[in-house]
């Protein structure tokens, strides 16, 4: 399962390696500015939307980067379980990530408070997950 890590004022998106070859990429890296929301849904393939590059199985997992009409969506989903939607700002390299975590709310509680204290002290902690 890919992991999310917040580190000197950055996010990490990792894939493992064999997420790294079903989804044709090794992850993402954006900094903590550059996110515009953390969000849970609850409905997963609701929200992947666009031409797929990866693998993709419909209910069961879809790995690598949806191909949409202005920006791209960084994929790590499987299942039906809750996941974690990251919009980025405008300046970032894709629109948003979508993410199948253990607990999408605490992650998300967890990606607030780290992009709240980078705004505000203009530096992020170093924690890692």
């Amino acid at each position: 399962m890919a992991t999310l890590e917040i580190q000197a004022g950055r996010v990490r998106l990792r894939f493992s390696a064999l997420e790294r070859i079903g989804g044709l990429r090794k992850g993402a890296e954006v900094a903590l500015e550059e996110i515009e929301s953390v969000e849970v849904s609850s409905h997963p393939w609701r929200e992947a939307k666009g031409v797929r590059v990866g693998t993709g199985f419909p209910g069961l997992v879809l790995l690598g980067t949806m191909l949409r009409k202005g920006k791209n969506d960084v994929v790590a989903v499987y299942g039906n379980a809750p996941i974690l939607i990251i919009r980025l700002e405008e300046s970032a390299p894709y629109h948003r990530w979508l993410i199948t975590v253990p607990d999408a709310e605490i992650e998300a509680a967890r990606l607030r408070a780290a992009m709240e204290s980078a705004r505000s002290s203009g530096s992020a902690p170093g924690a890692t997950h």
